[in-house]
């Protein structure tokens, strides 16, 4: 099972970040006159660390980058022009180490790590020393957001849990106390699909979205107050799942279902803007690879307005001459980043040649 899972998670999880066509043939669907224009590219220095992929990328308000790969051993933070600045936390189990970190976040001058080994909230200042953790966690996560002497969290690692809880933080332990909207049987099979939907905080309310469906969620936290907002596409498609934790016993069927569903793969808040990403389309046989591809595939960037108006769409297709490209969408304060081994602004070369990290910020824009 967990080596399925894994295989499952390089084919089919990767295939959201995919990016095999320049930007500038994006798809403006809704003509608003809305624009996603690069503002800036630079390369992150290289080291070995990097020839891993990336799971999580967070910026700073000074703009330094706070990398995760799946080496598992190693968070880096680099400074604004991609020059490596220090390394977060030693590797073991002991207090301020880590075995499995998988998600991180800038938050003022802290730096903020999920270890989903040890199920363990690590925070560190700005220079890497470690200030106090949080452990006594039961349950994987998607994603976190601390708030004062609480935290938020996705769950993905319990059946019946709500999509997002509440617990309060004391005396460096964990203390559950409620859970808002639950998780459906779709919920529940791609939530640990990665890389999984996170949240997004703006203006004292937590945004959140379940991998299957276009319904958007926010949280007021001020007045406990739930409100959510649906996204029509007909190209959205979730087909019925009944019982997930019977499907992800049977490989063939697992496979079945995710060559023909869609998925929420990404929310973010950019200036006045909120981005939902999402992978559309179906997996189809190509007799050429003699496998099934992405070739049908495209991936969707839901633009809203500040009322949570959908305002413009952008498409872009997944595939390129047989070759795919894995790249990680992420918010950079007012700019939505990209980070991939290639300038997406060029046709592919060699897809198969190890390159730096390149960094896009764009600027939403009419």
């Amino acid at each position: 099972m967990c080596k399925f899972l894994v295989a499952i998670i390089i084919k089919f999880g990767f295939v959201s970040l995919i990016f095999g066509q320049n930007l500038g043939q994006f798809d403006n669907e809704k003509q608003s006159g809305l624009d996603l224009k690069l503002v800036e590219t630079f390369h992150l220095s290289e080291n070995d660390f990097l020839l891993s992929n990336i799971t999580d990328i967070s910026i700073g308000n000074n703009n330094s980058i706070l990398v995760i790969n799946d080496a598992g051993d190693r968070v880096i933070v680099y400074d604004e022009e991609g020059k490596e600045q220090t390394h977060i936390g030693g590797v073991g189990r002991g207090p301020f180490e880590l075995l499995s970190p998988n998600l991180g976040k800038f938050t003022n001058d802290k730096i903020q790590i999920w270890d989903s080994s040890q199920l363990k909230l690590s925070i560190f200042n700005d220079d890497g020393i470690g200030i106090r953790e949080y452990s006594g966690f039961r349950w994987a996560i998607n994603d976190f957001m601390v708030n004062e002497e609480d935290i938020y969290v996705l769950n993905s690692g319990k059946k019946n849990a709500k999509i997002l809880e509440k617990y309060n933080l004391y005396g460096n332990k964990v203390d559950p106390l409620i859970g808002f909207v639950e998780k459906t049987n779709e919920h529940r099979f791609f939530e640990n699909i990665k890389p999984a939907v996170g949240m997004s905080v703006k203006a004292d309310k937590i945004y959140f979205m379940s991998p299957s469906s276009l319904t958007l969620y926010s949280y007021d936290l001020s007045s406990d107050f739930l409100e959510s907002v649906e996204l029509q596409d007909p190209d959205f498609y979730v087909p019925e799942v009944n019982n997930p934790e019977s499907i992800w016993r049977t490989p063939s069927k697992v496979e079945e279902i995710l060559r023909e569903a869609s998925r929420v793969t990404g929310l973010y808040h950019i200036g006045n803007y909120t981005v939902i990403t999402a992978q559309l389309g179906k997996d189809t046989m190509n007799p050429r690879f003699q496998q099934y591809t992405s070739e049908n595939r495209f991936h969707r960037l839901y633009i809203l307005n500040e009322n949570l108006e959908h305002v413009e769409t952008f498409r872009y297709d997944l595939f390129y001459e047989g070759k795919i490209f894995a790249g990680i969408w992420f918010a950079a304060n007012n700019k939505l980043g990209y980070i991939s081994r290639q300038n997406i602004m060029d046709s592919p070369n060699n897809p198969d040649e190890i390159s730096p990290y390149v960094v896009h910020l764009f600027k939403i824009s009419y």
